[in-house]
């Protein structure tokens, strides 16, 4: 009787499974930043990207890096990487930089499957600011209110808090008025 079961066991069928082979597969990636970002605002260049592919849980298979001229509306960054089944769910993971300082980031869970370029549609990765200043809730600006006389110079402060109502010290700040009499420059 086991050995009937045992030959029972051994027996062909209609779907064979082979091994499957490690084999490359080409990634690019869309990158979503937030919608109305005041880049001209706050004077951010951004000069440098990252792309990371990263076998969960932790496993960095691919680090890629690439600066570009600022003046460049658009960046095409592909990588390859070897995968270890036909498909695999990879994390990929984009930073962008304005020289070395990483103002956004973002991580998207994808499938990926052997094969050449095209084989992957390039999947959205949405961004989010995570510069200087990313963690403020509140601004606090001083003086509250003050007299001066026209055409005198006078000078605001800002402060940033976090949401424990701790200092934030790097944060970017841009001043404006809507009064056409007055004007104010960068520094307040």
């Amino acid at each position: 009787m086991v050995f009937v079961a045992a030959l029972g066991l051994s027996t062909c069928s209609d779907s064979p499974t082979a091994p499957v082979r490690p084999g490359p597969a080409a990634i690019g990636v869309s990158p979503q930043f937030p919608t109305n970002f005041p880049f001209a605002s706050f004077n951010l260049v951004l000069d440098s990207v990252q792309l990371f592919v990263i076998r969960p849980p932790s496993d960095t298979i691919l680090r890629k890096g690439q600066r570009f001229p600022v003046t460049q509306p658009q960046l095409q960054l592909t990588a390859q990487v070897n995968l270890i089944q036909s498909s695999e769910s990879l994390i990929l993971s984009l930073e962008y930089l304005s020289g070395s300082t990483l103002l956004f980031s973002g991580s998207q869970t994808v499938v990926v499957k052997q094969g050449p370029a095209g084989s992957n549609p390039p999947p959205t990765i949405p961004l989010s600011f995570v510069g200087p200043g990313s963690t403020v809730a509140s601004l606090q600006l001083t003086p509250r209110d003050t007299t001066i006389l026209a055409g005198a110079k006078f000078s605001f402060q800002i402060a940033a808090l976090d949401g424990q109502a701790q200092p934030v010290t790097g944060f970017y700040v841009s001043w404006s008025t809507s009064s056409l009499q007055d004007t104010v420059d960068g520094s307040g």
